[in-house]
């Protein structure tokens, strides 16, 4: 348990080699201890990635979660865990075919320690983009994977949220994910769960699954998946809070999902308070879902047109310093001025207007491009309101 002793064992010409000949020992107390060195010396940073690239230290590992010893199968599952926390050795564990069958048995298992150590290795594993193809190619990898979403164990629940989470940044994933709709059904009730972390690595799987278009629409359903990430969106936690907004944002991109939006009070009002947020990242997604809201929407166009402080907001965030933030509010801007309501209400706000000329003086062409779409829908009203004007 000591670090300096973990150091100076793994360090001594042939101890890792001895160690790892004694994973194949029939005696079980020999194994016990084995492992639990194994366990405690995988602690150590700098020892994973040498205890890794000894492959009979994996293999032996691995075969040993099978064991019929609890004791065994706890530590040899804790070490795995503790190996897999090393990025480089994350590629090189999921290369253990054994591995992968022992874990799923042990996430599935009786046991709540092993399988939170279980759980642990793959969310951990996850994380590794070579295996996110990998891990789902495996038969009986999803729905294993989604019954730790309803495991009675916390930490289980939460490890099997991140681990989709993980996996949807995969482009070929979410396919796979959402045709289980058992799966997605588990997945979006954990936006509400108590514990923090888990309600976390929820919504950033949401957020990642929400990225596939045509898969949008089912994530948003009958709505209860959008009012349930749009009360994440007051989050104390604002990693939270940026996956929900992230993932309403990205929702919002589908025509099914604005509509619903659009009649949900507590999505609207939850993303216009978030405009004011003090933290970057939250905001402009925040933006970004507004953008997308008021895009072809006349139900949301004129719930903003209805708070002009919101607006004003809104048209602020024009010359934000945030690239992506500039750039989502003159797409908003631009899609309100399809209206000839918000033509008319954009025509009267001098200081909005003014923000949006400056941006036909930036390098970004992207923003450039959308304050000329605005000032393009809003020059017959500007020529109207200037010839009113008597000669003089």
């Amino acid at each position: 348990k000591n670090p300096a002793n973990q150091d100076q064992i793994t360090a001594l010409p042939g101890a890792v080699e001895g160690l790892a000949s004694l994973l194949s020992s029939v005696d079980t107390s020999t194994l016990r201890h084995v492992t639990r060195a194994f366990a405690n010396m995988a602690k150590g940073s700098a020892n994973r990635e040498k205890l890794c690239s000894h492959w009979p230290v994996v293999q032996g590992l691995s075969r040993l979660l099978e064991c019929s010893d609890l004791e065994v199968r706890r530590s040899s599952s804790l070490a795995l865990a503790n190996l897999a926390r090393h990025a480089a050795c994350q590629e090189r564990l999921c290369g253990e075919g054994e591995l992968l069958l022992g874990l799923l048995g042990l996430v599935g298992g009786k046991d709540a320690e092993s399988g939170r150590h279980a759980g642990r290795t793959l969310a951990n594993l996850s994380r590794g983009v070579g295996n996110q193809k990998l891990l789902l190619a495996h038969d009986d990898a999803l729905p294993t994977l989604t019954d730790m979403l309803l495991s009675p164990d916390v930490e289980i629940q939460r490890y099997g949220a991140g681990v989709f989470a993980n996996l949807a940044c995969d482009a070929g994933n979410p396919a796979a994910i959402t045709a289980n709709q058992g799966c997605l059904r588990r997945l979006t009730r954990l936006l509400r769960s108590e514990d923090a972390e888990t309600a976390r690595f929820a919504a950033l799987a949401v957020a990642n699954l929400a990225c596939d278009t045509s898969k949008q629409a089912q994530i948003g359903g009958d709505g209860e998946v959008l009012l349930d990430l749009a009360s994440l969106l007051s989050h104390d936690d604002v990693a939270t809070t940026r996956h929900a907004a992230r993932a309403l944002a990205n929702l919002a991109w589908d025509p099914a999902n604005r509509s619903k939006m659009a009649t949900m009070a507590s999505v609207q009002q939850a993303v216009a308070t978030l405009l004011v947020s003090h933290d970057v990242e939250s905001r402009r997604y925040a933006v970004g879902a507004m953008a997308n809201l008021l895009y072809r929407n006349i139900e949301h166009q004129t719930w903003l047109l209805q708070r002009p402080d919101t607006l004003r907001v809104l048209g602020a965030l024009v010359v934000s310093d945030d690239v992506e933030t500039r750039r989502y509010a003159a797409r908003g801007v631009a899609n309100l001025s399809r209206n000839a309501t918000g033509r008319e209400a954009l025509s009267q706000h001098h200081d909005i207007l003014r923000h949006v000329k400056t941006l036909l003086r930036q390098p970004d062409v992207e923003a450039k491009r959308h304050a000329q779409r605005t000032l393009s829908s809003l020059a017959p009203d500007l020529i109207e309101r200037s010839s009113a004007v008597p000669v003089l």
